[in-house]
């Protein structure tokens, strides 16, 4: 009896199990089956498809990194398909339905690709309680006559445009790697704020930068890192100023001040949009100084002298009273 008992239990424990099993991501899978991913980061080079109808692909704890030329999870004239839990990001698509209907996407968060979600002729598919942040477009519908009709060639041009932003981003932490001697030190000596003013009447968004030394600042400059949810090319920002120059297309921009930095310098630049409060937080910018004034001891020198001076007076008139 107390054989088949534990028999009984081991039999009851086998679907725990399996339940609890995961699958370790390569890239490039065809997924058949209900599968859940083990938990991690994973690089994808090549496009996870799924290939069966009706099941369930949930990525658990799962980070999906991949290239900007590839989508991340294809689904292609399937349908009763869930993707839930995925976190995916650095793809020119996180999720790519074509001629895919009753399909659910929900629960993941959607970050840094060119397109977040893309429907290819695939209507009547539940999209919610998604997060998106800083992909181009967050979620994108069209048909095969829109794709003839040039909209393929606009994504392709969108994908190489994120390519283009991923370089940038380098170009500018190079940049702030290359300065880094010269920041760290400016940072307590410079205090620098921005601003961000959206004017309703022409729709247009101006950032105005606060350049403000604590002592003189000497060949100070500023960089500014643009993202792309608030201009693609440089040519799209309107300048207050004349001191600036284009680091890179992207764009980076600096400001450069030939003379000395003694008291607060404002710069300021202005796109034709409202900005997200997302792209705001986007902005980055950072100054550097190679040189700053020490301070004077002059004033203190002078003071010094009057103080002796007038105490010597005193002194000599206390002793005449007393004469």
């Amino acid at each position: 009896m107390k054989k088949i008992m534990i028999i009984l239990m081991l039999l009851a424990l086998v679907p725990v199990i399996a339940a609890q099993e995961c699958l370790q991501l390569e890239g490039g899978e065809e997924i058949s089956s209900d599968t859940l991913l083990c938990a991690g980061q994973y690089s994808i080079e090549n496009t996870i498809e799924i290939t069966a109808d009706n099941i369930l692909f949930d990525c658990g704890d799962a980070v999906l990194q991949g290239s900007s030329f590839i989508s991340a999870i294809l689904v292609k004239n399937k349908s009763g398909v869930t993707i839930r839990n995925c976190e995916i990001t650095g793809f020119g698509n996180a999720i790519y339905l074509e001629d895919a209907e009753m399909n659910t996407i929900s629960g993941n968060k959607i970050t840094d690709n060119n397109n977040g979600i893309v429907l290819h002729n695939s209507p009547e598919n539940i999209i919610l309680q998604n997060i998106y942040l800083n992909n181009r477009r967050d979620v994108f519908e069209f048909t095969t006559e829109q794709k003839d009709n040039g909209v393929e060639n606009e994504m392709q041009i969108s994908i190489e445009l994120k390519q283009k932003e991923n370089e940038a981003a380098e170009s500018y932490n190079n940049l702030k790697e290359l300065f880094s001697q010269y920041i760290d030190q400016s940072q307590e000596t410079v205090v620098i704020n921005r601003t961000i003013i959206y004017n309703a009447t022409d729709n247009s968004t101006t950032i105005r930068i606060s350049i403000n030394p604590k002592t003189t600042a000497i060949n100070y400059s500023y960089y500014e890192k643009i993202p792309k949810c608030m201009a693609i090319y440089a040519k799209e920002i309107v300048f207050k100023d004349t001191n600036y120059e284009v680091i890179v297309d992207d764009p980076i921009i600096r400001w450069n001040f030939a003379e000395p930095l003694v008291q607060e310098e404002i710069i300021s630049y202005k796109i034709k949009k409202l900005l997200t409060e997302d792209c705001k937080k986007l902005l980055e910018g950072f100054g550097f100084a190679t040189e700053f004034e020490k301070e004077s001891d002059y004033p203190f020198i002078i003071l010094g002298i009057l103080i002796t001076m007038g105490t010597i007076v005193v002194v000599l008139y206390v002793r005449r009273i007393k004469k």
